[in-house]
């Protein structure tokens, strides 16, 4: 499932498909609606098909104990371990919200996927 161990940090990358696994397990475990903001890498490898994988799964949203919950059963079930984090360091510029669009490529019921909109 892994895509490949960093040579020099020997840390775990993950690209497009085991993220959108590990999100479709995790809306399966909720029972709540809940909306997660992607930043950084896994924004760039889900919405605008980057080729570079992410070692982590960057959120500008809290994340609430469910989802947290949530998240740990979809490791188990498809055996890997994704760090999902709020990111601490976010200051976005002024209304950043109305830059958001909803990534839409998944079947979920309970996970509203957000990221900002990048021309290119």
């Amino acid at each position: 499932m892994i895509i490949s161990t960093d040579l020099k940090s020997g840390v775990d990358v993950f690209n497009k498909k085991i993220i959108d696994q590990i999100l479709v397990e995790t809306d399966k475990n909720l029972t709540h609606s809940t909306d997660l903001v992607l930043i950084g890498g896994t924004a760039l490898v889900l919405k605008y098909n980057s080729p570079r994988s992410t070692i982590d799964v960057d959120v500008y949203t809290k994340i609430s104990k469910e989802l947290k919950e949530a998240w740990g059963k979809a490791e188990k079930k498809i055996g890997v371990q994704i760090p999902l984090a709020r990111s601490p360091i976010v200051e976005g510029p002024y209304n950043m919200e109305d830059r958001f669009v909803v990534y839409k490529d998944l079947p979920k019921k309970w996970i509203m996927l957000l990221g900002t909109k990048i021309q290119l």
